[in-house]
């Protein structure tokens, strides 16, 4: 019997066994990566080309390019596309970065050949009807009012400024001038230029038998690549000061959005992997630091939180929270307590061991299911690493000690460096 008083001891293995894609480029090519697993015969078709822009400008054009990618075809409008998806449970997904575009479709696996060729034809021909365009750009400025009377948003897109620059696609504050730029020529034209099949990564994953997977190769092969574009267009970030504060005034709000960080750097960096416990520890999980200290103890809100953020040339590390907007004083005087701790004390063995708990039980979870596989494939490939790149995460787990803990925090998020945002 499972005595269930015995606390379980930490088990973390050594090396992974995970399931690799068979990955090949195409004689024209476009790289297709296939994972073949899983147990039922559900498929999820991802094509990632890059975002290539440079500011705010293009990339609202860029977004607007991808947002309305199915909302037209010739002889087929918004509804006919979507009822054809719908007809065979199929569902298309976008979604864009600065850095990357992404363009989703699940489906069951014997549908594929019904789905993949409406999907390429919609790369190929979207022709954005002006009356999509006008809804779109109505629902963009409709939820832009909507944002600006949330002090999360307002606390959110102020401290990306702080530390990318209003100049950078990662850091510009959304204005409705911006959505004078999206005219139907700009998006045919961004659609011409921004989708070049030459810089596609195709991820194929799920449970399908081998003729899906030669159709696949066989109709992304017969692409006719004819505009190979680079993909080395670098986002413009700006050299901003560190340990500025910023308020921003909204009247009459009841509460306060709280950002709290500095900029950091990407996966490439050699401390990146190192202080992912670091920040697990004080807000990455519910039992952190800062929800025992800030929720659970002083009852200032209902949830915080810390992330760190990778992108192409950088990244973030941050603080998130809204509180009453009489207790925003005690609240920061606490986040500041937090990391201050965390650079002066060493963190007990008992507290550590169970982060490498949780962290070794999330990862654990991440590669579970051919979708879970592959997404975690896409966050090697996209940054150009290698699967050792898990191993190395694995064993960081295993031996990083206090003292290492101690001096990361001391080395990168001590309380000088911080940006502070507060809205409300």
């Amino acid at each position: 019997m499972l005595n269930r008083t015995i606390e379980p001891g930490i088990s973390i293995p050594e090396s992974i066994n995970i399931i690799k894609p068979a990955t090949q480029t195409l004689e024209n090519g476009i790289e297709l990566n296939v994972i073949n697993a899983g147990e039922e015969e559900v498929l999820k078709l991802e094509l990632i080309f890059p975002t290539r822009v440079s500011d705010p400008g293009s990339y609202i054009v860029a977004s607007a390019t991808h947002s309305l990618i199915d909302a037209g075809i010739p002889g087929k409008d918004a509804h006919t596309i979507a009822e054809s998806f719908d007809y065979f449970g199929a569902h298309l997904q976008t979604e864009i970065t600065p850095d990357h575009k992404h363009i989703i479709l699940y489906c069951i696996s014997k549908y594929l050949p019904d789905t993949l060729p409406l999907l390429l034809q919609i790369i190929k021909e979207a022709d954005y009807p002006q009356t999509e365009i006008d809804n779109y750009i109505t629902r963009m400025k409709q939820t832009l009012v909507v944002n600006r009377e949330k002090v999360s948003w307002l606390a959110r897109v102020n401290f990306n400024s702080s530390i990318y620059g209003n100049k950078s696609p990662y850091g510009y504050i959304p204005d409705e001038s911006f959505y004078k730029l999206i005219e139907r020529d700009s998006l045919l034209q961004n659609r011409e230029e921004s989708y070049s099949w030459s810089n596609c990564i195709v991820i194929l994953s799920g449970r399908m038998p081998d003729n899906v997977i030669s159709f696949v190769k066989d109709n992304l092969a017969a692409i006719n690549i004819s505009n190979t574009i680079g993909s080395n267009v670098k986002p413009d970030v700006e050299e901003t000061p560190g340990k500025a504060k910023f308020r921003i005034e909204k009247k009459d709000a009841v509460q306060c959005g709280i950002r709290v960080g500095r900029k950091l750097f990407n996966k490439h960096h050699h401390d990146f992997q190192g202080l992912t416990v670091v920040n697990t520890i004080l807000g990455g999980y519910f039992g952190s630091r800062l929800m025992s200290n800030i929720r659970e103890d002083k009852g200032y809100t209902y949830g915080i939180g810390s992330a760190i953020i990778p992108n192409k040339d950088s990244g973030a590390f941050f603080i998130t929270s809204e509180v009453g907007a009489q207790v925003v004083e005690p609240a920061l005087k606490e986040i500041y307590f937090e990391l201050q701790r965390l650079c002066d004390e060493q963190v007990p063995e008992e507290e550590l061991n169970l982060v490498k708990n949780y962290m070794t039980g999330v990862f654990q979870r991440s590669i579970d299911g051919p979708f879970a596989l592959a997404d975690r494939y896409k966050g090697l490939r996209l940054w150009e690493l290698e699967y050792d790149y898990l191993d190395r995460y694995l064993n960081l787990i295993r031996e990083i000690d206090p003292g290492t803990i101690q001096k990361l925090a001391a080395t990168y998020l001590h309380p000088d460096m911080m940006n502070e945002v507060v809205a409300g």
